[in-house]
């Protein structure tokens, strides 16, 4: 089993563009199983200057083959999004 957190903190930024802002990042990562029948779940958070704060969070199983989110949540401050499926 897996299971880590990381703590909100900036991403480095030559990671991306450099027009583009530094995003702040944390969550949590949580696995278990074998790869070809493993859970996961999955929480985190960011924002960046001029950015929405943004929240998601996974929870699924999946093997080599394929993945299967029960749950898929990204909530914005204007809304979101909540999905399930099979990838």
């Amino acid at each position: 089993m897996l299971d880590t957190l990381w703590p909100e903190q900036l991403l480095p930024p030559t990671l991306f563009p450099a027009d583009w802002p530094v995003l702040e990042t944390g969550g949590r990562l949580q696995l278990s199983g074998w790869l070809n029948d493993y859970h996961l779940e999955v929480a985190f958070s960011g924002q960046g200057p001029g950015l929405p704060s943004v929240n998601a969070r996974a929870k699924g199983l999946g093997s080599l083959e394929h993945v299967a989110l029960e749950t898929l949540a990204v909530d914005l401050p204007d809304g979101g999004l909540n999905a399930s499926g099979t990838l």
